[in-house]
C-alpha cells in the first residue's frame, strides 16, 4: 500500500509509536493482526489527515475506537463524517 502524504515529523512520530505498545494495545493488536478479525487487514499507528490512529483498516476505512467505559465501537470514516456500528 502506498504511503499517505504526511509531514516527515508526523511519520517519524507514528513510527516511534509503533515500537512501544501498551498492554491493552498489544492485546487488541493480537486480535486484529494477520487478518484475524473477519479477514480484515489492520495497520497500527496509521496516519489519517493530521491524526495518527492506533489501529485502522484502510481498505474498509474502519477504526476501532473505545470511549471508557463503553465497549469497543467500529467507526467508519466516510468523507468528513464518522459513523459507528
Amino acid at each position: 500500500m502506498p504511503h499517505t502524504p504526511l509531514h516527515p515529523r508526523h511519520r517519524a512520530n507514528a513510527k516511534s509509536m509503533r515500537r512501544v505498545m501498551t498492554d491493552a494495545e498489544l492485546k487488541l493488536w493480537n486480535e486484529l493482526r494477520a487478518h484475524r478479525l473477519m479477514g480484515l487487514g489492520f495497520r497500527r499507528q496509521f496516519p489519517i489527515a493530521s491524526y495518527i490512529v492506533d489501529f485502522a483498516c484502510p481498505e474498509k476505512k474502519l477504526v476501532p475506537w473505545r470511549i471508557s467505559p463503553m465497549p469497543w465501537l467500529v467507526v467508519s470514516l466516510k468523507g468528513n463524517t464518522l459513523t459507528h456500528s
